[in-house]
């Protein structure tokens, strides 16, 4: 079987060269340098090509392959988190990160040959070990449950990984032909055991595990979540970072009290008619919302609480606890206790929230009424809807090697 490999001899690509032609597979090493591409078949085999994905792909066309492995994909959503093992090099990393974003210098590349340098003596400091988290999160039984596929690699095998979903894709084609032809990443054509088989001469070790994944709300209301309608369960069911937009009115206050809570939250100006985007995060502790309205930014960060049916919401040094009463299919906020600095508020210096979300036509809508304590007039409110940026995404994608079939 002859394979086509765009980027075939960088540092993934190369260890999917590797492997492949150590499975007798004839492989097309293609990138933009065919030095390189000569370089590396001459010292582990394969056939040398020159290719830019920009431009023409006759070379493609000419070699002929069974399959091609295209170098990346464009996706909608992608989130990659790497860490270092030692600390020195993850300090080391964010310095130079720090540098950067100060500095603005945006090519560092001239900094490489240092850095690899200096990388050579640090290496001693590693044990070789490596590791892939893969996570998924999804609906059983209606209820959001976590499956995460852990693999740990030794020997400095960790940069094969990324490879093995392609080598398993080129396995199941040659073996059984039971891959169907066509371009298409290969999520759904392969089982958790062909990947696994991809790795078998190799120092990688995995493990599965599954556990129930519910969101802060969704804990907090217990069964009450079950009254509440589908769009507002959506937005209450990001599992990482996801962003909603759409339009809102904002009424302000006009006592001297509303424009000091204004001030001091940043809540946005009066409009009849203004964007909105609502982006949450997804936190070990809870969620972190951030509120724009056309360039007007506030933020707050949600934690649970002791108490059932109750969260706290946290604005710089004031927190707040909330009920979360649910009534004809209406999610309702209401302040019950607060505090600032950690240290409690007397109930008469609460402010009285009127704050509900609710759906009109399947589609999320929010009425959000803030009143000053002592006098009760208005502080802020805004009223409108959202809906979700990526329909259907409630967590973070991850990216592996695929194969594309002729």
């Amino acid at each position: 079987m002859k394979v086509f490999i765009v980027g075939g001899y960088g540092v993934f690509g190369g260890r999917l060269t590797r492997l492949l032609l150590r499975d007798g597979a004839q492989v097309c090493v293609a990138g933009r340098d065919l030095r390189q591409a000569h370089a590396f078949t001459c010292r582990y085999g394969g056939d040398a090509f020159q290719l830019d994905v920009g431009g023409d792909l006759a070379p493609i066309v000419r070699a002929a392959p069974d399959v091609v492995v295209p170098g990346a994909y464009r996706a909608r959503s992608v989130i990659c988190r790497v860490g270092l093992e030692r600390w020195v090099m993850n300090a080391g990393l964010a310095v130079f990160g720090y540098l950067r974003r100060r500095t603005g210098l945006r090519d560092l590349r001239w900094l490489a040959p240092l850095l690899i340098a200096g990388s050579k003596p640090s290496s001693r400091l590693s044990s070789g070990v490596s590791g892939t988290v893969v996570e998924l999160i999804g609906l059983k039984d209606e209820q959001p449950l976590r499956r995460r596929w852990q693999l740990a690699a030794s020997k400095g095998q960790g940069s094969f990984i990324p490879a093995l979903a392609a080598r398993a894709a080129r396995a199941a084609i040659g073996n059984c032909g039971c891959l169907a032809p066509g371009a298409r990443p290969f999520l759904g054509d392969l089982t958790l055991p062909q990947i696994a088989s991809a790795m078998a001469e190799l120092s990688i070790t995995d493990s599965f595990a599954k556990e129930p994944a519910p969101t802060l709300l969704q804990t907090a209301l217990g069964d009450r979540w079950l009254q509440l309608p589908q769009s507002v369960q959506r937005l209450h069911s990001v599992q990482d970072r996801e962003s909603f937009s759409g339009r809102a009115r904002v009424t302000r206050g006009r006592g001297l009290l509303a424009r000091l809570a204004a001030w001091y939250f940043a809540f946005p100006t009066a409009a009849d008619d203004v964007e909105l985007t609502l982006t949450k995060t997804r936190t070990p502790r809870g969620e972190v919302w951030e509120r724009d309205f056309a360039g007007r930014r506030f933020r707050s960060v949600l934690t649970a609480s002791v108490r059932p049916c109750h969260y706290r919401e946290r604005f710089g040094a004031l927190t707040y606890e909330q009920a979360l009463p649910v009534e004809n299919a209406t999610l309702s906020f209401l302040v019950e206790r607060g505090w600032f600095l950690g240290v409690p508020i007397p109930s008469f210096l609460l402010p009285r929230s009127c704050a509900k979300e609710f759906a009109v036509n399947d589609h999320f809508h929010f009425d959000v009424g803030l009143y000053a304590p002592l006098t009760g007039e208005l502080i802020v409110r805004y009223q409108g809807q959202v809906r979700p940026d990526a329909a259907g995404a409630t967590g973070a994608a991850s990216c592996d090697s695929s194969g594309v079939r002729r």
